[in-house]
């Protein structure tokens, strides 16, 4: 027989723990992406409470295609917008480094503040700040950045990308001068005290100018966020293609044997032409893919023109907004494409007779929220 004693002192094996939450997701765009008018989407996003960490991802709007100044004339397609990727987390320290970063001080109404920050490469967290050089006047917090040796996606002089994921920075200042920083979580979610972020996805751009010379006037709108853990963060849009414009607009400078060339105010811009960065305050990203044209001269002039797409997750993978006109019968490249949403450039005026026309315009953009 069982002693009474020994189921007395049994007890049940402790249940299983809960499983953890799944990751949570949300889209912000402008459902309108069949139509210029498409003004974006902002909204404010109140952080749900006991949240861990939150990834950003963000496409810009697409660019759109060149123009053309009139007969046989050929647009660049517009570049695709820009993708950013930013991961915040409620903890002190960030994580993702894998080499003692930078710090970086602007604001706060003073200047020429210094300080280091030690890093655990075992657990890529930050660790203490030490003040180096206090600085002068500061009255408010002022802005604090960290940034890796290897910056990706940073031109030099623009604190635009991170090796890994920062943290908040309390500053404690007397008499204009700062004394110590403390690393604080990206944000806060707690109940009664949660963060607050506003989110924008980018619209579709404007057309392109008509008959302009060279670089297009107009590009693709910007998708960002604002909030806590986040600096700067955004996805630009893409660049409007080029427009090669014949020689009666006064564009090209010089003529050989009856060819146009592209010397002067031509040749300037051409070597800046869809090269930008692309986006800001991200821990990586990528640029957008440019446009492109080509002409092909037979017996018919054949022109051809494709648009650029955001790389990474949302790229379309291919030729977007393809274009064609056949000096035969003509073609007009507005009723012959579309901009692929999200951020997908605009497709480039061909233009085999008559006057000049605007092109396609980009797509806009969109913005994806992971969070648990």
């Amino acid at each position: 027989m069982v002693d009474l004693t020994d189921l007395l002192a049994w007890q049940a094996p402790a249940p299983p723990p809960p499983p953890s939450s799944s990751p949570k997701t949300f889209h912000v765009y402008n459902m309108n992406w069949w139509s210029v008018t498409n003004g974006g989407c902002c909204i404010e996003w109140t952080v749900p409470t006991d949240t861990s960490s939150i990834k950003f991802e963000l496409v810009g709007g697409g660019g759109p295609g060149g123009s053309t100044g009139g007969d046989h004339d050929s647009g660049v397609g517009g570049q695709g917008g820009a993708y950013a990727v930013r991961t915040i987390n409620n903890f002190a320290g960030g994580g993702g480094w894998y080499s003692t970063p930078e710090v970086c001080i602007s604001g706060g109404g003073g200047s020429s503040a210094q300080a280091t920050v030690a890093v655990d490469l075992s657990t890529g967290k930050l660790g203490a700040i030490t003040v180096t050089n206090g600085g002068s006047s500061y009255s408010t917090q002022p802005d604090v950045c960290f940034v890796g040796t290897a910056a990706q996606g940073s031109p030099a002089g623009h604190f635009i990308g991170n090796n890994g994921q920062g943290g908040r920075v309390c500053s404690t200042i007397d008499g204009g001068v700062i004394t110590a920083m403390t690393m604080m979580p990206d944000f806060c979610s707690t109940a009664g005290n949660e963060s607050v972020f506003t989110i924008c996805a980018a619209g579709t751009s404007c057309c392109s100018c008509c008959c302009s010379c060279a670089r297009n006037c107009k590009h693709g709108c910007h998708s960002y966020a604002t909030g806590d853990g986040l600096y700067n963060f955004c996805a630009m849009g893409g660049e409007g293609g080029t427009t090669q414009v014949d020689m009666l607009s006064s564009c090209y400078t010089c003529y050989i044997n009856g060819t146009q060339c592209s010397l002067g105010n031509f040749n300037g811009p051409w070597h800046h032409w869809q090269i930008m960065p692309g986006y800001c305050g991200a821990d990586y990203g990528f640029p957008g893919s440019p446009g492109g044209m080509m002409v092909n001269y037979g017996c018919c002039q054949e022109n051809f023109s494709w648009a650029g797409s955001p790389r990474g997750p949302f790229s379309s993978g291919g030729l977007d907004a393809f274009v064609g006109g056949h000096s035969c019968h003509g073609g007009i490249s507005c009723c012959q494409s579309h901009s692929s949403f999200p951020g997908g450039g605009g497709g480039g005026q061909q233009r085999n007779t008559s006057t000049g026309c605007v092109a396609v315009w980009g797509n806009g953009g969109l913005v994806k929220v992971t969070y648990q």
